[in-house]
């Protein structure tokens, strides 16, 4: 089976390079920033919080950082593990 070139083939499994795991889990978490960042002007005032853009920006810059890791961390983790039939 010919594999794209970017992609490893493990004991005939498709597995995705690190690189590749990496690009993908930072461009889903950028789009999920973004929309952090558009419902946190909605949700913090619904709730009773006063914050500026600036204080949004910096709270979802620190939820982006988490979600970067969880991500990538369950990513090569499910990547590593063996098939179970």
């Amino acid at each position: 089976m010919e594999t794209h070139p970017k992609i490893r083939n493990e004991g005939g499994v498709n597995a995705q390079s690190r690189a590749g795991s990496a690009v993908e889990v930072t461009v889903a978490a950028l789009v999920s920033y973004a929309i952090i960042v558009a419902s946190g002007q909605w949700l913090y005032p619904t709730f009773g919080y006063d914050i500026t853009l600036q204080d949004n920006f910096g709270l979802s810059a620190v939820f982006f950082m988490i979600s970067l890791c969880v991500k990538f961390g369950f990513r090569r983790y499910f990547n590593a593990r063996p098939e179970r039939d």
